[in-house]
């Protein structure tokens, strides 16, 4: 069962469930499981992201000595004029450092370009369990990417391709904000947490 569940997901377990038509609640009470409760997911959802933001930073200081800053807002001749932030920040700057270098060495894949590696001197970092669409979409309208800023949202919650979900978040903010033109939309990186 164990194998069953790494290889497949807690997900597909919960689907397969469901098409033999057995309910998830009665599956936990039949096998005296503990049902974890909304409250308590969102508990384990803030303690993982505290989690995955501490790795994230500590990697990125100690293995490549970049300034890494976490929640940063951004000022503006010293007033603050964003009040919202992205996880993590890293100013990667114009020269070419060796993270730098590593980041857009062979990362066509990924659609990391020339203009890229020249350009992009900051890096904002958002983890996220969700892949709630409006959700995802509220991200790319905080500021967050641009001319000289890449940003990342690592997803923790799903297995899915980040690129699939990516085409569907830039579908939403087509629907959602049809007057609006996403700028520096190659900006953006959609991951899960094993493409990261």
């Amino acid at each position: 069962m164990r194998f069953w569940l790494e290889s497949n997901g807690y997900d597909a377990f919960l689907r397969a469930l469901g098409r033999k038509g057995f309910a998830y609640r009665d599956v936990v009470r039949e096998a005296k499981l503990k049902h974890v409760s909304g409250a308590i997911a969102k508990e384990l959802g803030i303690i993982e992201h505290w989690i995955d933001n501490y790795y994230i930073l500590r990697y990125m200081r100690e293995n490549w000595d970049v300034n890494t800053y976490y929640e940063a807002r951004s000022k503006l001749d010293g007033v603050i004029y964003n009040n919202r932030h992205p996880d993590i920040s890293i100013v990667i700057g114009k020269e070419q450092s060796r993270f730098k270098q590593y980041l857009f060495r062979g990362q066509k894949s990924v659609g990391f370009t020339d203009e890229m590696k020249e350009n992009v001197w900051q890096i904002n970092i958002d983890v996220t369990h969700t892949t709630n669409l409006k959700f995802l979409v509220d991200k790319l309208r905080r500021g967050y990417h641009g001319e000289h800023k890449l940003l990342v949202i690592v997803l923790t919650g799903t297995s899915k391709a980040g690129s699939e979900i990516k085409k569907k978040v830039f579908a939403k903010f087509a629907q959602l904000y049809p007057s609006e033109i996403l700028q520096y939309s190659e900006r953006v990186k959609i991951l899960n947490k094993r493409e990261f």
